[in-house]
């Protein structure tokens, strides 16, 4: 398994001229889950896509709680490099 730091150089380096990374944005686990069997390199998320999954706003209002249930525990252990803004 990779480091979060050799994670983040790999990610890094798929961004090459002439060859873009492509994003799929995914709102939950599920969602993630499909797109990762599709074989891509790399998947993405926003606030709108997840709370609006949830039937709730954008804009923080999502509560804190469903937030993190909507985390699966186990994403690097599912290949998954996990990156955010904090």
């Amino acid at each position: 398994m990779s480091t979060q730091q050799e994670k983040a150089a790999m990610f890094h380096q798929s961004h090459t001229k002439g060859n873009p990374l492509i994003l799929v944005n995914v709102w939950d686990a599920g969602s993630a889950l499909a797109i990762q069997s599709a074989g891509v390199a790399a998947i993405a998320t926003g606030s709108w896509s997840v709370s609006a999954a949830h039937g709730e706003q954008d804009g923080e209002a999502m509560p804190f709680q469903l937030v993190l249930d909507n985390l699966v525990p186990d994403y690097s252990e599912r290949g998954f490099a996990c990156y955010d803004r904090y």
